[in-house]
């Protein structure tokens, strides 16, 4: 098997952000990223011409606005937003420009130097997979291997102990047989990190981004599963907003056969469902048009598709 290739972000910059471009670009390099500008400033191209070819070609987008805008990197964060790139915000003054496109990820730099971003860019950086390694999912999937990996969720209920830990296993093992990426990384701290983190050419396209899956195990009466369940979906919301993840999705469990809508407690990029509903959606090959209805539902308003005209 061979080693992936490293990640190419395409660097945005204002001429008053030059400078920390440049050291954006060395902090890149050293981390083992492939880091380019518009062909535009590097050759005798059109920058239009230039720019489409080299944000298309970036698995994600830097946008240096440390100086100030400029119509020239909201031109290019368009073209990347349009082509479904990860972006990240470097600016030093609060909240500048946190409404202006949803779903990036802003990184504030508090002092002169531009790599005290450092951890923040890492973090970017590890929800960014690289261009042409995400599996193009099969129509007609494996309805054999479904079933089996939606039985194996479904023997949580025989675990004693360590249940949650199998019910992440086993969501993992049931969203890569429906042919989705699935990123999985060990807690350090709790709650610090995601169980699972999960895409395909299909999700990035209708929505932007990767999905964060948190899975949560509750015990005890419906009152505290759903104070809990609010605490872990408002967690959820705020680290989608922190990264660049474009939803997340709580999927709960309970210890006892009763049915609660938790689900009411959505918020637009951060919702809320039952093991058995998810793993009904993923077999039925649904997940895409159910998160759109989950959307509407927080919302209260009908949600139009990413490509609807």
């Amino acid at each position: 098997m061979s080693e992936p290739r490293p990640l190419k972000c395409f660097i945005s910059y204002s001429a008053e952000s030059a400078a920390d471009a440049a050291e954006l670009f060395a902090m890149l390099q050293e981390l083992g990223v492939d880091a380019f500008v518009s062909a535009g400033e590097v050759a005798n191209i059109p920058p239009q011409i230039g720019t489409i070819g080299t944000v298309s070609a970036a698995d994600c987008v830097a946008a240096v606005l440390t100086g100030g805008p400029s119509p020239w990197v909201w031109f290019e964060l368009g073209l990347a937003i349009g082509l479904g790139k990860p972006v990240m915000f470097l600016e030093r003054q609060a909240n500048t420009f946190k409404d202006v496109l949803a779903g990036a990820r802003i990184v504030r730099i508090k002092t002169d130097d531009v790599r005290a971003s450092l951890p923040d860019v890492r973090r970017f950086l590890r929800h960014v997979r690289p261009k042409g390694e995400i599996s193009v999912p099969k129509e007609d999937a494996n309805r054999a291997a479904l079933k089996e990996a939606a039985s194996a969720v479904s023997d949580r209920h025989n675990v004693t102990s360590g249940r949650e830990l199998y019910l992440v296993d086993a969501l993992a093992s049931l969203f890569r047989v429906a042919d989705f990426e699935v990123l999985t990384e060990p807690k350090t701290e709790a709650d610090e990190r995601p169980d699972l983190i999960v895409w395909n050419d299909d999700l990035v396209a209708e929505f932007g981004g990767p999905m964060i899956v948190e899975c949560k195990y509750y015990r005890g009466s419906t009152g505290s599963v759903f104070h809990n369940a609010q605490h872990s979906l408002k967690q959820l919301a705020g680290y989608v907003e922190n990264s660049s993840a474009a939803l997340g999705l709580l999927v709960f469990d309970h210890d006892r056969p009763t049915r609660f809508e938790v689900e009411n407690y959505s918020t637009p990029n951060a919702f809320a469902v039952s093991v058995d509903g998810l793993v009904n959606t993923i077999t039925e090959g649904t997940l895409a048009d159910d998160l759109w209805r989950w959307r509407a539902r927080a919302t209260g308003t009908p949600e139009l598709r990413r490509d609807a005209r």
